[in-house]
């Protein structure tokens, strides 16, 4: 937690919530185990100095101090494949209207050889299902790591494929280095209103996608 995909992904929402009309920001975080669990025999003192503690309160704190008038509305439980359906069927329909939703997956959308036996991603049917749920005043966003196969365009390229075939027609990729968010809309007023901010606000370095 904290790390440069964390910037990124955390700082396209802030873009998006400080430049769009939006009430709340609903963070699906899809916690799994601290990867540096396997380390509890370091120093403690050593671990604190490398900052290797997980604590996903300090965001709601800094939502609080910098956009007090958002709703901050997280979803910190436990995400075990096994209980995925119970999962997304437990979030409040109220947390998916005139937000804009993260879903942070460790890892992103599954590809062929890895479904829902994997709690690193979250399934097109899972997004399919917080994308019906959610009203035209929201906006669907997805974290995904780029796949170690792909450089960063044809991954792109990749994604822009799949929803395409998932029948998403007003959709917006930003990438930069490893990571990737995908960006879901359902009224075409605030999709037109996103791609031109984030044309005015991010810097030419980070890639953007559109639907075609």
């Amino acid at each position: 937690f904290g790390d440069k995909k964390d910037v990124f992904k955390f700082g396209v929402c802030l873009k998006l919530l400080k430049g769009l009309d939006l009430e709340r920001f609903t963070w699906i975080a899809m916690l799994t185990p601290d990867d540096h669990q396997d380390f509890d025999w370091v120093d403690g003192n050593l671990m604190e100095f490398f900052g290797w503690k997980r604590d996903i309160g300090k965001m709601k704190s800094f939502f609080d101090i910098y956009c007090g008038d958002i709703e901050f509305c997280l979803i910190d439980r436990e995400f075990k494949a096994e209980e995925r359906d119970d999962y997304f069927r437990n979030i409040e329909e109220d947390r998916l209207k005139d937000a804009l939703i993260l879903v942070d997956p460790d890892t992103g959308l599954e590809s062929k050889s890895i479904g829902r036996n994997s709690d690193q991603h979250l399934t097109f049917e899972e997004l399919g299902g917080l994308y019906k749920k959610m009203n035209g005043k929201s906006i669907l966003a997805v974290f995904q790591h780029r796949h170690r196969d792909k450089d960063l365009d044809s991954h792109i390229e990749y994604l822009r494929g799949k929803l395409n075939e998932e029948h998403y027609d007003k959709f917006l990729i930003i990438g930069k280095g490893d990571s990737i968010m995908i960006l879901l809309f359902k009224d075409a007023e605030l999709y037109k209103n996103a791609q031109n901010y984030l044309k005015e606000v991010l810097n030419n370095d980070v890639k953007m996608e559109i639907a075609q």
